[in-house]
This record gives C-alpha cells, structure tokens and sequence, in this order.
C-alpha cells in the first residue's frame, strides 16, 4: 500500500500553505518556461533528498507535501522517494501542471502569454532555440 494520496489540481486552492509546501520537481528549464503562481519551491527530482528538503525548509514528519511535475510521473517517483525515507504526509497532484492549467491555476513564466497573441507573439522557448542551433549546425556541418 502507499504511503502518499493523489489529489486534483482544484484543490490545490484549499491548501494552507503554512502546514505543508508545495514542490515543483521538474527541470529548472521547464520550470524557468513555465510554473504555478501560487508560492512553492522548486527542486528538480534528481537533486531530490527528502531529509535535506525537509530540514532546508523547516518542516517535520508531520507537514504536508504538494508534489507538483509536468503530468504525475515525476512526482510520483518524487513521492517514492519522501516515503522511502520515511515522510508518509504527501500528496501527489494529479497530471500536475497540465491539470494545473486546466483549472484556471495561474501561471507564470516566460514561455506564457501574458496579452492575446494579435497583442504578442510567444518567444521561443530556450529550448526550442537550442534545438534550431543544433541543427543548424548540423546542417553547416554536412
């Protein structure tokens, strides 16, 4: 059996965030691009140590975590990783940002619009320039 509960992005509006936190365990890149408003912290999964996490941030075996990725899976082995070190309070927000979004959470980020597209036109997501520079030089290459 678990040692975590998933639950919907809606009731992330109910959370009182002086019991618990809410952690974004995505890449610094996808977090830079995109991320929730509401106050949380980010911590990609694979610099993820749950008792260094907890004693960073003040919180006890007791405090709620909010664990929050792009859909649920990192979040999920983000979870696997608290209970194995023995943090049984965690939540799991189902399919994470994505769902996020879908229920009208606000986000930030430099990859989100902020005025209607006839206002501005979105920039190009630093990795997508990346990706264009790689193979342009690829293509000089050949």
């Amino acid at each position: 059996m678990s040692s975590f509960e998933i639950i919907d992005a809606k009731e992330l509006s109910h959370v009182d965030l002086h019991q618990g936190i809410i952690l974004d365990v995505r890449t610094a890149l996808e977090h830079a691009e995109k991320h929730i408003a509401l106050d949380h912290v980010h911590v990609p999964l694979d610099q993820l140590n749950p008792s260094d996490f907890m004693k960073h941030h003040g919180l006890d075996e007791g405090s709620c975590i909010y664990i929050l990725c792009r859909s649920g899976k990192r979040a999920l082995q983000a979870a696997e990783k608290f209970a194995a070190a023995g943090y049984l309070n965690v939540k799991i927000i189902k399919d994470g940002l994505i769902a996020c979004e879908e229920c009208g959470h606000e986000i930030r980020g430099y990859g989100v619009l902020t005025k209607t597209p006839h206002e501005l036109k979105s920039p190009l997501s630093l990795e997508r320039q990346i990706r264009i520079t790689a193979g342009l030089f690829i293509v000089i290459g050949l």
